[in-house]
């Protein structure tokens, strides 16, 4: 999933690009070029914590000029960038929305418990060695412990898949891509990709909940889906809200129409309109 910058965003005619159409270009410029440069470096060195894109927003959350609210509606933005990385970690088995195993990892390191760090590790690398990228850069890697390691562990997976009848699945596969992951995660994924920005109405980051519900029931035509749902998700994915203040979309109403489409109005606390649109696809 392509993140956009600082300097792309702000040139939009919607909640985020309001935000930070308020500070200096030269500001956003730098914060760009910065969250590229620390980017660039982290990949180089081969950083367990890269993200899945540089990260621009920490820059500006960072500066003494910028005020405190605005920096809660940066942080809420800056939180699709985790949930990015933990939705890939998801495609790729090493976490589900409960426990993320690169996450039980970094927390076991970080507190000495050796015991927990290696089971985490087991787990993601389990996980990771299904795939052809990852066995092909342990052997660039060249240490000799973890390509004996991962050897073992292929051969004993291949072993048990042939036995299985499943030869066909032996072979490693691809990385996913994103049209995997929002088709395999359809909440979660969309949740994700419309936090900052979309190309209809607000963020979902400037939602409040209730209507944020009705407009997912919408789109991803699940009647059954409930405000405990998004929350419990939103929560698991990382996704920090800022849903109140005088930008929150504080209720929608939802029309159907004799085409079959339906006409998605949405509105502030006061009452005053923000938008009408048809419903559009999932991905919208």
């Amino acid at each position: 999933m392509p993140f956009a910058s600082l300097v792309q965003l702000s040139q939009g005619r919607d909640a985020i690009g309001t935000v930070l159409v308020q500070l200096p270009k030269e500001v956003l410029t730098a914060a760009d070029r910065w969250a590229e440069q620390n980017y660039e470096a982290a990949f180089r060195r081969r950083d367990p914590l890269l993200l899945p894109g540089p990260d621009p927003w920490q820059f500006l959350i960072d500066a003494p000029f910028v005020h405190e609210e605005e920096k809660q509606i940066l942080r809420a933005a800056q939180s699709q960038i985790f949930a990015v990385r933990k939705l890939k970690h998801m495609a790729m088995g090493m976490s589900t929305l409960k426990t993320d195993w690169y996450e039980e990892a970094a927390k076991a390191r970080a507190k000495g418990d050796e015991r927990r760090y290696k089971h985490a590790v087991g787990k993601m690398a389990d996980a990771l060695l299904l795939f052809d990228e990852v066995q092909a850069d342990v052997r660039e890697q060249g240490y000799p412990e973890l390509l004996k390691e991962m050897n073992r562990m292929w051969s004993k997976r291949r072993a048990q898949l042939v036995h299985r009848g499943r030869k066909s699945d032996s072979k490693a596969m691809p990385l996913p891509q994103w049209n995997v992951v929002r088709e395999r995660f359809r909440l979660p994924a969309i949740l994700t990709e419309l936090w900052v920005r979309s190309k209809l109405w607000p963020g979902f980051l400037f939602w409040r909940l209730e209507a944020l519900t009705e407009l997912l029931k919408n789109l991803l035509k699940n009647q059954n889906l409930t405000p405990d749902a998004v929350k419990q998700t939103r929560r698991r994915l990382g996704l920090i809200p800022f849903g109140h203040g005088t930008i929150c979309i504080w209720r929608v109403t939802i029309k159907r129409r004799e085409d079959g489409k339906s006409e998605i109005t949405g509105y502030f606390r006061d009452g005053q309109r923000v938008f009408e649109r048809d419903s559009p696809t999932a991905a919208g």
